[in-house]
């Protein structure tokens, strides 16, 4: 397997040092978006639009990563530090990408004294609304 399949693999696995913290002392409401009022799913989407908008410009860099990995050439031409470099860089972007999910959740926890479980909010993030 070569390394950058392994490397892929260790970052994938092994959990972030923010996904050990504490879960939110929130509830967790299921189908969350359901359970607001009208004028509370029209904030509601609002906010998640402009918080799908900031994540995917992490997403995407986390993509551009993954392909200046995948295109690294590991022979005697190639810089000993790229690949620590580009595997240190890939975790902080994936953590960037967890805390920014997780503060997501406490603005919604605030504001409407619930918040979705981390797979609704994917749900919501990318679009799919519960049929209710």
């Amino acid at each position: 397997m070569p390394l950058h399949n392994l490397l892929l693999l260790f970052f994938l696995l092994v959990p972030s040092h923010s996904a050990a913290h504490a879960s939110h002392p929130c509830p967790e409401l299921s189908p969350w978006l359901s359970q607001l009022t009208v004028e509370e799913r029209i904030q509601a989407s609002a906010e998640l639009a402009l918080a799908e908008k900031d994540l995917n410009v992490l997403r995407q860099k986390l993509r551009k990563k993954l392909a200046e990995l995948r295109l690294l050439r590991y022979d005697r031409q190639s810089s000993p530090e790229m690949l620590p470099r580009l595997g240190r860089e890939l975790i902080e972007l994936r953590e960037l990408l967890h805390d920014e999910h997780q503060a997501l959740q406490r603005r919604l926890c605030e504001r409407f004294g619930s918040m979705p479980s981390l797979e609704e909010l994917q749900n919501l993030l990318h679009g799919q609304v519960p049929k209710n």
